[in-house]
């Protein structure tokens, strides 16, 4: 709960802050973005996680002396912290760090909001992640699990309207449904 807080605090700060001072992406968040999405298209056989973990240890650094400022810094952030591991726990995969996924999209939305275009399906992607993780449904359909070796839909809210989920242009339910999951 402690790590809720001080998280929540750090965000608010981010958010609120505004300078006239031209700000610049961060070169950091901006390299561990590149090695993260450079190990998830190697075809090694080394583990991810250690390196996912030290990853999201930088970013949390990074958001606690108020490195993480601009939009695109925000979107980095969001990527590296949505990469949280999961385990499974009764049979159900969840999350080691459900609040990383929560403040992974409140990074994502303070980056859309900001006008980081490419932030906007983002902004879906992380809140279903975190709803996945903490409920155990999405909200807008963007997450698919395995299930006897077998890519399935995490189960969908079927009450999310289509103009919700075009908003972040995510398609509609009927479409996603005839669709394979990931595709």
């Amino acid at each position: 709960m402690k790590n809720l807080v001080v998280r929540a605090m750090i965000l608010s700060v981010l958010l609120s802050c505004s300078s006239e001072v031209e700000l610049r992406d961060s070169h950091v968040l901006m390299k561990l973005v590149e090695a993260d999405q450079n190990d998830r298209m190697n075809d090694s056989d080394e583990p991810i996680a250690p390196k996912d973990d030290l990853r999201r240890m930088k970013v949390i650094e990074l958001l606690a002396n108020g490195s993480v400022v601009t939009p695109q810094d925000k979107y980095n952030a969001a990527l590296i912290l949505q990469h949280t591991g999961m385990v499974f726990s009764d049979g159900t995969l969840k999350s080691k760090s459900v609040e990383n996924h929560y403040l992974a999209y409140q990074l994502a939305k303070a980056a859309y909001e900001s006008g980081l275009e490419e932030a906007r399906y983002f902004v879906a992607v992380t809140y279903d992640r975190y709803l996945w993780m903490s409920k155990g449904f999405q909200k807008y359909g963007t997450q698919s699990t395995f299930v006897d070796d077998r890519e399935i839909w995490v189960e969908i809210d079927t009450l999310t309207t289509d103009e919700e989920r075009a908003e972040y242009l995510v398609k509609p339910l009927s479409e996603l449904l005839e669709l394979k999951p990931g595709k």
